[in-house]
């Protein structure tokens, strides 16, 4: 016993650690970051400083950090001494100046700079007053105003009378925000990064033990948040859009999500490809395309076998607010979803289960779409019960029915034995006001939200 409290003691003292602070204003890296009187100047002089259990203080000077935070193999932390990010609110921008006096004038009034685009990176331009437009077919559609980032350079074609001097131009010249490969038990919290070419937040490789807390990313040029290979993260309370991708998860890995908002983002909200996911307690909103997509991945390279469940792809989602989009909540073939007290409104289609997957659904809310409630398509295996639609719209394999088919839906299907349609009631909080049919001894507890969802 006298050697376990030993232990425990000396555990404690390692995960204290040592602050490293940096400054991006008065920080000088021939400092040590001991304290905020002297701070080191840049992230990667902070990163090579630390250690396991120590805490990277950022300074929020008003005066974004021109950098990214990359984390390299085997320098996290440890279960009992994790690395920490603490970035009290302080902004990392991919943002830089494109040099007015470097473009190449070519024919047709075209300018040219020999600023390469490769791998995933998506960079774009960003005039005084935004977001410069893409041309959406390359350089044989190319319009005034609108540029093309090809992968030798980025083609911009001003405006008649207007040179690319008249328009303060920056590009998306970083490729992530917070980049962590290999690492593992690394916490970062209470920051923002924006305007990267690539994703926000990327974490490569077989990291666990990652946790990122009240973090932003926004503008950037694929996705918000992504994470690879056989990483394992839980991510709390985030805010993600005007990405590609709000979220976008790959291969065999780990992603746990609790109270994050992912909203208008240009290609979909939440997209999962293989591995095992939790969404939880959260809104998924006005993305285009579908808001949640659930799709099996590939994981050989990692040495899973083809019908490995870890590979193929399963999501948990409860107490989720879904709207807008093509599809509130779709599952490809070879995912696997279970969405229990949620509700899904306002999408073209509710919830789309593709041929292939594999789809549970209780307790759910699905009304007010544009198309269709409920679409599965066979075979599929589903299993639906508890839930309320409205104005109930189904398309069961290759039949639909309409509202007052409903019989005849839960006979073909065989499935929402204890569902109804009926309009839903809510609350200001989102909550249903009252059960919606006459209570039966095996009705399940009412649909929809189990807690309110800020």
């Amino acid at each position: 016993m006298k050697n376990f409290w030993v232990l425990t003691l000396l555990l404690a003292g390692e995960a204290a650690g040592a602050a490293i602070h940096v400054n991006n204003v008065t920080g000088n890296d021939t400092r040590t970051g001991a304290s905020e009187a002297e701070p080191v100047a840049t992230l990667r002089r902070a990163v090579q400083l630390a250690q396991a259990g120590d805490t990277i203080m950022l300074a929020s000077t008003g005066v974004p950090f021109r950098e990214s935070l990359s984390i390299p193999p085997g320098h996290g932390g440890t279960p009992d001494a994790p690395l920490v990010v603490e970035g009290r609110g302080a902004v990392l921008t991919g943002l830089r100046d494109v040099p007015p006096d470097a473009w190449q004038r070519l024919a047709n009034g075209i300018y040219f700079q020999p600023l390469r685009r490769f791998g995933a990176n998506n960079p774009y331009l960003v005039g005084h007053k935004g977001r410069i437009p893409s041309s959406p077919d390359g350089l044989r559609t190319l319009a005034p105003g609108q540029h093309y980032w090809a992968t030798n350079g980025v083609y911009f074609l001003p405006e008649p009378g207007r040179t690319p001097a008249d328009y303060a131009l920056k590009g998306l010249l970083l490729s992530s925000g917070v980049a962590i490969q290999d690492a593992s038990y690394v916490t970062v919290r209470n920051l923002t990064c924006e305007y990267f070419s690539n994703d926000g937040f990327n974490v490569h490789g077989g990291s666990r033990g990652l946790l990122f807390e009240n973090i932003v990313s926004r503008h950037n040029g694929d996705d918000g948040f992504s994470i690879h290979e056989d990483v394992g993260v839980t991510v709390r309370h985030a805010h993600f859009y005007d990405n590609d991708y709000g979220i976008q998860d790959i291969n065999a890995s780990q992603s746990v999500y609790n109270g994050v908002l992912v909203e208008s983002n240009r290609l979909a909200g939440v997209h999962l490809i293989g591995g095992l996911r939790s969404l939880v307690d959260a809104r998924v909103r006005g993305n285009n395309g579908p808001q949640v997509w659930i799709c099996s991945g590939l994981a050989k390279h990692l040495g899973f076998t083809e019908n490995n469940p870890l590979a193929r792809g399963v999501c948990f989602i409860k107490n989720c607010v879904i709207q807008g989009g093509d599809y509130g909540l779709r599952v490809s073939r070879g995912g696997s979803a279970v969405i229990s007290q949620s509700v899904i409104s306002v999408c073209a289609t509710g919830l789309l289960a593709d041929a292939g997957s594999c789809i549970h659904m209780l307790r759910t809310v699905i009304n007010g779409c544009g198309d269709t409630e409920l679409a599965v398509y066979d075979p599929a295996e589903a299993a639906f019960s508890g839930n309320l639609y409205y104005p109930g719209r189904f398309r069961w394999g290759r039949v639909s029915f309409g509202p007052d088919a409903w019989a005849g839906y839960q006979k073909a299907s065989g499935q929402d034995a204890d569902s109804s349609i009926a309009p839903p009631l809510f609350t200001d909080h989102g909550l249903l006001r009252q059960t919606v049919s006459a209570p039966r001894p095996h009705t399940l507890p009412r649909p929809g939200l189990v807690a309110p969802v800020p």
